[in-house]
């Protein structure tokens, strides 16, 4: 981007974010954690947004909130712990679970595509997906 930013709208906002993510990717590396910038709001002059930064465990899970979440709460949801990080097809396509929105009583389960795009599913959805075929 060469232009400078004259007021922000979504796709403003989208560029910094990508920007700002790249920008600390360095730091990230050299500290041996994960950044990530996640959503925010934005006036015509503002664009608030927010870091979230986690620790990587020794298997390489990274430690987020949501992470945390699942591991503590998962047997709540008919779930184990040791389901985090587990992958799952659905609809053909690759997910990785990546953690628990208690929040979201519908669809709590998070989980990323193969290019670490999070969705957020339902327990029994995932919890049929992750059956082997043919087996309870």
């Amino acid at each position: 981007m060469s232009a400078t930013i004259k007021a922000f709208d979504r796709a403003t906002c989208g560029i910094v974010a990508k920007r700002v993510q790249d920008a600390l990717a360095t730091l990230a590396t050299e500290l041996g954690v994960v950044i990530n910038v996640r959503g925010g709001s934005y006036t015509p002059g503002q664009y608030t947004c927010k870091l979230e930064i986690a620790t990587v465990s020794d298997d390489g899970t990274v430690k987020t909130r949501a992470a945390e979440a699942f591991t503590t709460l998962a047997r709540l949801y008919g779930m184990s712990p040791d389901d985090l990080g587990k992958t799952f097809r659905m609809n053909g396509e690759p997910y990785t679970i990546t953690g628990l929105a208690t929040r979201r009583s519908k669809r709590p389960v998070i989980a990323k595509n193969g290019k670490g795009k999070e969705y957020v599913f339902a327990v029994e959805d995932v919890k049929r997906a992750l059956l082997p075929i043919g087996g309870k």
